[in-house]
């Protein structure tokens, strides 16, 4: 095998890396803040979204029980 270095090189790391892991940083409360807003806001769309529809729904079913009342 030959060696492209030359005999006397050192190794110099390279600025800014580090042999040693760094634990990932917690979340900052502004983050969690956004996080627990965007839930909620998910939340919120779902129950309004099914409050609207299941009235849309049984306003239907009534106008038809309507017409077949009133047809038969």
């Amino acid at each position: 095998m030959s060696d492209t270095s030359p005999p006397n090189a050192e190794l110099v790391p390279i600025h800014g890396s580090s042999d040693r892991v760094t634990p990932p940083r917690s979340l900052s409360w502004i983050m969690r803040g956004m996080i627990l807003g965007l839930f909620l806001f998910a939340v919120s769309v779902v129950l309004v979204t099914n409050h609207w529809l299941t009235d849309r729904f049984s306003e239907a079913t009534r106008n038809r029980a309507e017409v077949r009342l009133a047809l038969y």
